[in-house]
């Protein structure tokens, strides 16, 4: 199993509200935005806009350029002003990221 990292910068002007629809559409895709940390089995949450998406075979082409398409056509059907970063995320480290109870509500 192969995991993206995904981010996306929205351009502005955006109302605040399009964050939440962007997340449902993400989500609804196949996105997600809560990672688990093996070492302490705890779920973390990313920061604003940055996406997992775990997949066996994404399809054909170069498998982040497939990630890519899909990210980018989810995010411009909610706010076509933005930009879309996909990233192996096979051993990119990270830490001190939020648990979800801890992350204030939008």
């Amino acid at each position: 199993m192969k995991r993206y990292l995904i981010r996306i910068e929205l351009r502005k002007p955006f109302d605040e509200g399009v964050f939440g629809k962007l997340r449902s559409a993400m989500e609804a895709a196949g996105f997600s935005r809560d990672i688990e940390r093996i070492r302490e089995w705890f779920e973390f949450e990313f920061p604003t806009e940055e996406y997992l998406l775990e997949k066996e075979e994404p399809g054909e082409g170069e498998p982040e350029e497939v990630i890519l398409q899909l990210a980018l056509e989810t995010a411009t059907s909610v706010h076509e002003n933005c930009v879309v970063t996909v990233a192996d995320y096979g051993a990119l480290p990270w830490d001190n990221y939020t648990k979800p109870d801890d992350v204030p509500e939008d």
